[in-house]
């Protein structure tokens, strides 16, 4: 009998060959590895039904001239729309395009200036790449349109991305209702078509923002912040958000989590808030050291840690750790046959 891990792939490349529709209810894991001597950065797609027996779909290649950080093949974000996976990463890896989940070819490698994507997101017929510098737009995952990124912050801001008064990177962005909402660690707006702000903020000189993530879902956006969270309809328009407590060492933790297409879930403390609306929070106790929630699907929680991630089989009170080697994810989606789910990029 074949392993497992053969079943599934060969299950998957049955499923997509037999019928040219996307694997279903699958996880997909991104990410790279690091050569112990520095010069070396092979990007990976790795899919799972079951969370801990992976196959790798995708490698990258590796760099060996012009090694750099910014010029690597790191993937750092994936999306779906239009019938497609988008995945976004740094210049080795630009934007890849794949119709299955598992056939990846590039259709955007050069992602601008200084590094690559660190995020990617899809809403109502359109997906964005933003960088420090640009904003890659596309309608359809193959053509994009690249929009100078400094430009309009010196027209608002009278500063660039770079530099002490700068912007810095963009590192997560999420899209809803026609709306692309985009943080990092100095700047946080929104835009609707990648050429232009709704709305823009820079923390002042010298301020960082800590730990902070992006969540869209039931009409609702999230913006999870150390120092306390925002919510906002239409992604102009933003008023304090207390999850479940306002205990400012518990808040600090609240930085992780999920919109699984049917609820919010966010990891703090110890214990893991539920809600259907993004207001009312239901709290379930949990073990401590649970890590932060980044996606869910197939009856688990899945938490990122440093290079690595673990899932939870009963909501979080125990958790099971995937080794790095076997599967280096920088972050972890579900994909569920109509829409990834997951916290990513950064």
């Amino acid at each position: 009998m074949k392993p497992l891990h053969l079943l599934l792939l060969t299950s998957f490349a049955s499923f997509s060959l037999a019928t040219a529709q996307p694997i279903e209810d699958v996880f997909i894991a991104v990410g790279g590895i690091r050569g112990d001597s520095g010069e070396i950065e092979t990007g990976v797609i790795s899919i799972s039904k079951d969370g801990e027996e992976w196959e790798r779909v995708f490698e990258g290649g590796k760099v060996q001239d012009d090694f750099t950080h910014g010029n690597d093949n790191l993937i750092r974000g994936v999306t779906y729309g239009e019938g497609k996976f988008v995945a976004a990463g740094n210049k080795g890896i630009g934007v890849m395009l794949s119709e299955d989940g598992e056939s990846w070819r590039h259709v955007h490698p050069e992602i601008g200036e200084g590094p690559g994507g660190f995020c990617v997101a899809y809403t109502d017929g359109k997906f964005l790449v933003p960088t420090a510098s640009h904003f890659h737009f596309s309608p359809d995952g193959e053509t994009w349109e690249r929009t100078n990124m400094s430009g309009l912050l010196k027209e608002k801001h009278g500063v660039g991305a770079w530099g002490n008064e700068g912007a810095g990177h963009v590192r997560k962005v999420v899209g809803q209702n026609g709306v692309f909402v985009f943080a990092g660690g100095r700047r946080f707006g929104s835009t609707a078509d990648g050429k232009t702000f709704l709305f823009h903020e820079i923390l002042p000189p010298g301020e960082k923002r800590g730990g902070y993530n992006l969540l869209a879902g039931n009409g609702r956006f999230l913006f999870l912040q150390e120092t306390g969270h925002q919510t906002s309809t239409d992604g102009v328009n933003w008023e304090p958000l207390v999850i479940g407590t306002d205990d400012p060492e518990v808040v600090k933790e609240q930085t992780g989590g999920v919109w699984t297409g049917d609820e919010f879930i966010v990891k703090g403390g110890e214990a893991i808030y539920h809600s259907k609306d993004g207001l009312e929070w239901e709290k379930k106790e949990v073990e401590s050291g649970s890590p932060a929630i980044t996606t869910a699907g197939n009856g688990l929680l899945f938490g990122n840690i440093w290079k690595a991630f673990r899932i939870s089989k009963d909501g979080g009170k125990s958790w099971q750790d995937i080794d790095q080697q076997e599967v280096p994810a920088r972050q972890v989606y579900f994909f569920d046959g109509e829409q990834i789910i997951g916290s990513g990029g950064g």
